[in-house]
């Protein structure tokens, strides 16, 4: 588990509310300074996690090396208080932007997953520290992603149907049995098997005719 500093414990408690629902980060001018300072200089050793706090806004810049790059973005909502907005991942290779989304397939999938993760978890905490921990624990889990298999077949890629493309397992549970699987949308194997031996000539069968060439 992930076992921030006692700086970064003391900064994260100064920003968040009494217990209340919903749970939200104070959004003042001092929390915010020592946030930036106590967060800039975390590194996560134990999930291969590099955090910073992002530079213009208020959030979290997340780096798994050479597999994605994240954001956490927190926003206003009344007396100054902050909740969670949005979180984005992009592939290592692009512009990290809150306004932006991954030019791949398999980044925005895990975007969309991670915005709910941080809902889900910000909703099952009581405090927002704890709730953050959950988040970058659940996304810490993605950094072989692209080299799992899935849990439910064995296969590294599956052919989503809804995209039209081929995917790598990037779906995990917020709780309970959280091993890789690939999106519901992608074909089973059996299925899939069994398109290629339906589109495949049978034993016996001529092959298809081969249009003649033009004449000159």
């Amino acid at each position: 588990s992930i076992n921030p500093s006692s700086g970064i414990k003391r900064a994260l408690t100064a920003i968040q509310n009494a217990p209340k629902t919903p749970r939200t980060l104070r959004e003042g001018k001092d929390e915010k300074v020592l946030m930036k300072a106590e967060l800039s200089k975390f590194t996560s050793t134990n999930t291969g996690l590099t955090i910073n706090v992002t530079p213009d806004e208020v959030g979290l810049r997340i780096e798994c090396k050479n597999v994605f790059i994240a954001g956490l973005w927190f926003a206003p909502v009344s007396h100054g208080n902050l909740v969670p907005e949005s979180a984005m991942v992009f592939g290592v290779d692009e512009k990290f932007s809150r306004w932006r989304t991954s030019k791949y397939r398999v980044f925005g999938i895990l975007s969309e997953r991670a915005t709910a993760a941080i809902q889900y978890f910000w909703s099952m905490e009581s405090q927002a520290l704890q709730a953050v921990q959950q988040f970058l624990e659940w996304l810490a889990l993605h950094k072989t992603m692209l080299s799992d298999v899935s849990a439910e077949d064995n296969r590294r890629l599956a052919f989503d149907a809804s995209r039209a493309i081929f995917l790598p397992p990037c779906v995990r549970a917020f709780d309970g049995n959280k091993r890789p699987r690939h999106p519901r949308a992608c074909v089973p194997e059996r299925q899939e098997r069994s398109e290629r031996l339906q589109q495949a000539p049978q034993a016996g069968q001529p092959l298809p005719a081969q249009p003649s060439a033009a004449p000159h």
